[in-house]
């Protein structure tokens, strides 16, 4: 049978980034002396361009990552064809509210180190609307075949990914609007 499940709300986008010490404080000089965030620096394509990069995206020697945040507002929901299985609140992935866990979930942290001669840092977009849809098959599906892998940045928890028996799903479709940027560092520059 097919089955869909469907991330409605708001999401993180986000790059682990390196710059080198060089450009890095090349490009802090020219923030400090113009007066810019480094979120207007690292999205302006041709201040990109100036220093060898095409897109915001090419900072980063890894793909990107999506996640779903954990907020009372975004929900989850589950379908088998077009009949709603179940709908619950991202917050209902966090465990600590409840004597036993909901569902099964895993705590992955994330984190970013500065190398010799290397600045990281996470570039960071938000987004609103489907941050995904995922679709699977099973012949008997139960929600206890459902993994959740868990993360955080700052202070912002996200659905990472989940599995079906051991299967890490990929999302087929988004339909989705950027609502706001931001560049974190792991130490203070």
């Amino acid at each position: 049978m097919n089955y869909i499940i469907n991330l409605f709300g708001t999401g993180i986008r986000y790059w682990n980034c390196e710059l080198t010490i060089d450009v890095f404080n090349d490009m802090n000089q020219r923030i400090q002396k113009h007066n810019v965030r480094w979120e207007d620096m690292l999205f302006d394509l041709e201040i990109l361009n100036h220093y060898g990069f095409e897109h915001w995206s090419k900072l980063s020697s890894k793909p990107e990552n999506v996640g779903f945040l954990l907020q009372p507002q975004n929900r989850i929901e589950i379908k088998q064809e077009s009949k709603l299985i179940t709908r619950f609140k991202a917050t209902d992935l966090k465990t600590e509210s409840t004597l036993f866990p909901l569902y099964q979930t895993v705590f992955i942290k994330e984190s970013t180190e500065d190398k010799a001669d290397i600045k990281s840092f996470k570039l960071i977009q938000m987004e609103k609307g489907l941050i995904g849809k995922y679709r699977f098959q099973s012949e008997k599906f139960s929600i206890d075949q459902l993994s959740f892998t868990l993360s955080s940045i700052e202070k912002k928890q996200f659905l990472l990914h989940f599995k079906v028996e051991d299967r890490i799903l990929v999302s087929s479709q988004e339909d989705n609007v950027i609502i706001g940027v931001e560049v974190l560092f792991d130490k203070l520059y």
